[in-house]
C-alpha cells in the first residue's frame, strides 16, 4: 500500500521543471588587424605586412615587435628552382633550431612550397617559381603572432614578368663602369658584368674571373654599431674573398660620397693570373663592401673604372 501511495504521490507532482543551461556566451570574432600593402621596388612579390613595421635600411627587410619579414627574389636556369629552393631551407633549418615541416603550394600558376620550422622562436617561408623566376618571404616571428603570420601569407601574390633591380632593393645609387651592366639575376648584391659589342646585356659569369667583374654587398654593422678598429673593418672586407691565397695588398683611402678604403692584390686561379679590387664603405647603419676581379693582363684599363664606380657609391633613400 505505501508503495501505492508513493506511486501515486509522484505522480501527482508536475513533471520537474527543467534545469536551463547558462547561455554560452558567442565567440567574440577576432580583432581586425590592421595591415599595409608592400610592393617592393626591384621585387616580384607583393604582400600585406601589420601595419607600423620599419623597414631596414638597404634591404628587403621589415622588423616589428616579435616580427621580422624578408623578402628576396632571384632569377635562375629554369629547372633548378627547386634545388634552390631545398638548399635554402636547409640554410634556414641550420640556422634555426626546431621541427621543420613543409608542403607544396600552388599561386596563380607557379608552383612552390610553404615551409615552417618550429622552435622557440617560429620561421614561416614561401617559395615560388615560374620559368626560372624564383621569389621567397621569409618570417620570422614569436608564436604569439602566429595568426597574422598566417594571413601575410595567403595575401602574396607573384609576379614573375617583373624585373628584379638590387639597386633600389638595396637602396644604392652608382655610376656603371663603361662596358659594364647590372645583371638582374639577384636584388640581395648588386652584380656588374661585361656587355657585348653591341652593348647589349652583360651575362652572367662567376667571381672571380679573368673577365671583369665587379659584385656589391650590403651588411648591417654588427651588433649594431659601426666596427670599432680597422681589423675588424678589413675582416669584413676580406669575408668577400674567403677562399682566396690573397698577395700582400695595396690599401688606399677613399674619400667619395662614403668613406673608407680599398685594396688591390694578385692571385692565380686556374693558371690564370688575376688582379683582385676590394672596397670597404661605410654608411650611416651599414657596410658596403665592393670586390672585382680581372686578368692582370687587363687590369690598367679595368681598375680606374672599379675605382670611379667606388666613388660614385651612395645611398639613395
Amino acid at each position: 500500500m505505501a508503495r501505492v501511495m508513493l506511486a501515486l504521490a509522484l505522480a501527482g507532482c508536475g513533471a520537474a521543471a527543467p534545469v536551463e543551461a547558462p547561455p554560452v556566451p558567442a565567440e567574440e570574432a577576432p580583432a581586425p588587424i590592421a595591415t599595409e600593402r608592400l610592393a617592393p621596388e626591384g621585387s616580384r612579390l607583393t604582400l600585406d605586412v601589420p601595419a607600423g613595421l620599419t623597414r631596414v635600411r638597404h634591404a628587403l627587410r621589415w622588423r616589428g615587435e616579435g616580427l621580422q619579414v624578408v623578402v628576396a627574389d632571384a632569377q635562375v636556369q629554369p629547372g633548378e628552382e627547386r634545388a634552390i629552393a631545398e638548399a635554402y631551407l636547409a640554410q634556414l633549418a641550420r640556422r634555426h633550431a626546431g621541427e621543420v615541416s613543409h608542403r607544396p603550394v600552388a599561386l596563380a600558376g607557379a608552383r612552390g612550397y610553404e615551409a615552417t620550422i618550429r622552435g622557440e622562436t617560429r620561421v614561416r617561408t614561401m617559395m615560388v617559381w615560374a620559368e626560372g623566376a624564383i621569389s621567397r618571404v621569409t618570417v620570422i616571428h614569436d608564436p604569439t603572432r602566429a595568426l597574422e603570420v598566417e594571413r601575410l601569407l595567403e595575401s602574396v601574390r607573384f609576379e614573375p614578368s617583373r624585373a628584379v633591380d638590387p639597386r633600389p632593393a638595396l637602396q644604392l645609387a652608382l655610376a656603371v663602369p663603361e662596358g659594364m651592366g647590372v645583371v638582374p639575376v639577384t636584388n640581395e648584391q648588386l652584380l656588374l658584368r661585361v656587355v657585348d659589342e653591341a652593348g647589349r646585356a652583360a651575362h652572367a659569369v662567376g667571381f672571380p674571373h679573368p673577365e671583369p667583374v665587379v659584385d656589391v654587398a650590403v651588411v648591417p654593422y654588427p651588433d649594431g654599431g659601426r666596427p670599432p678598429n680597422d681589423v675588424t673593418r678589413g675582416r669584413l672586407l676580406g669575408s668577400r674573398f674567403a677562399g682566396l691565397e690573397l698577395g700582400m695588398p695595396q690599401v688606399t683611402a677613399i674619400a667619395g660620397r662614403m668613406q673608407g678604403f680599398a685594396i688591390v692584390t694578385t692571385t692565380p686561379v686556374e693558371g690564370v693570373e688575376l688582379t683582385l679590387y676590394g672596397a670597404y664603405l661605410e654608411t650611416d647603419d651599414a657596410v658596403v663592401l665592393v670586390r672585382g676581379s680581372v686578368a692582370t693582363a687587363d687590369a690598367e684599363r679595368w681598375l680606374p673604372r672599379f675605382a670611379e664606380m667606388t666613388l660614385s657609391l651612395e645611398a639613395a633613400l
